[in-house]
């Protein structure tokens, strides 16, 4: 039983939306499955005339909160940058004045980050803006901050509670002074989440900028990474399928899958009507029990006994292995109509708008077993 009539909606709290930005606007198919909160301390951000035509459309889904959120109630310095989308609460490190990205342009990081002017600002646990602005809690923690994500993370509280991913910026060391790293966030989220990826290709910089001609690769210095709840960690159907839907949203199949399977029987037949994204997955779960499963062979089908895994090269061939030669010929089968067809899985990706999704299937299931 449902407790409340938007129980199927997946809320999404996005933290830092200059721009109005968020991590989900373009899955076109869902986006009237989410509601979704965007945090800026900038007042300007949320201007009437900064709103598009998308935007207008969306009021009644989409609220904006003037805040800035950390680790605690507390005042603090805001410091505005030459590029305002690097304001922060933190300056730069001085170890990085001279790195730089090479892009559109050549983004110096000491200029784009110094302080044009600062303003005293109030700051408020996550915790503290819902109440404030009277919020439902994140389904989906989305941080952009610069360099606050720990703070914002440590601060959550039973804003968490809820949460079944987490989405952030990480920086791989001290770039502002005194912010925590990729390493710290990690460890605080280790209990409830796992570690699913990076899900962009990240920021890289170098320590001094050469001429043309004389440039190659550069330092990763931050990312955008997603945290997926542990599935032993929900006891909500509604939780697990909205876990399942941003795992398969992202690509990560078979950790959609496991929460997929978990809700109860009656569950897809009950609320299939209530969500685009519990229509999607309820076609992907039909699907997965009416075909026939067929799967490469395990490192134990090749090799026999321990003996033949620790010479691997002494291992007996497997010709004569009738059992390995029929999982081997079944897979190749399978493998070469994934490669010759698009299959019906990648077709539902498709229907559905998620064309990088659908081309990771195809990639992911095209890897053969290299075995004479």
């Amino acid at each position: 039983m449902r407790k409340n009539p938007a129980d199927e909606k997946i809320v999404c709290h996005h933290i830092g939306a200059a721009g109005l930005n968020h991590p989900f606007q373009n899955l076109s198919a869902f986006l009237n499955d989410f509601i979704i909160y965007l945090y800026d301390g900038n007042k300007d951000v949320f201007n009437e005339q900064n709103r598009t035509e998308q935007n207008r459309t969306e009021q009644n889904r989409t609220h904006m909160l003037h805040c800035y959120v950390g680790k605690k109630k507390s005042q603090s310095k805001f410091y505005i940058s030459y590029d305002p989308s690097a304001s922060s609460m933190r300056l730069l490190n001085p170890e990085y004045k001279s790195w730089y990205m090479n892009t559109y342009v050549d983004y110096c990081l000491e200029e784009a980050t110094k302080p044009v002017s600062e303003e005293d600002v109030e700051v408020l646990s996550l915790d503290e803006a819902i109440i404030r602005h009277k919020a439902m809690p994140p389904d989906v923690l989305s941080i952009d901050a610069e360099s606050m994500s720990f703070d914002i993370l440590e601060g959550a509280g039973s804003s968490l509670e809820k949460a079944i991913a987490v989405i952030c910026e990480v920086e791989f060391d001290e770039i502002r002074l005194g912010q925590k790293t990729f390493f710290d966030i990690g460890n605080l989220l280790k209990d409830e989440f796992v570690f699913a990826g990076f899900i962009d290709e990240g920021w890289c910089y170098s320590p001094r900028r050469n001429p043309l001609g004389f440039r190659g690769l550069a330092l990763p210095l931050m990312r955008d990474v997603l945290f997926l709840r542990k599935k032993e960690t929900i006891h909500n159907d509604f939780s697990m399928a909205k876990l399942a839907f941003v795992s398969l949203a992202h690509g990560f199949m078979e950790y959609g899958f496991h929460a997929a399977l978990a809700p109860r029987q009656d569950f897809w037949a009950k609320f299939i009507n209530n969500a685009v994204y519990l229509k999607f997955i309820d076609e992907l779960i039909q699907l997965y029990n009416t075909e026939t499963h067929v799967y490469k062979p395990t490192f134990k089908d090749v090799n026999k006994t321990a003996g033949e895994a620790h010479n691997r090269y002494s291992r007996r061939r497997v010709q004569d292995d009738p059992d390995f030669l029929q999982k081997k010929r079944d897979m190749e089968l399978k493998v070469l109509s994934l490669k010759r067809n698009l299959t019906e899985v990648e077709k539902i990706f498709y229907r559905y708008a998620l064309p990088d999704v659908a081309q990771i299937i195809h990639r992911e299931n095209q890897k053969m077993v290299y075995i004479k």
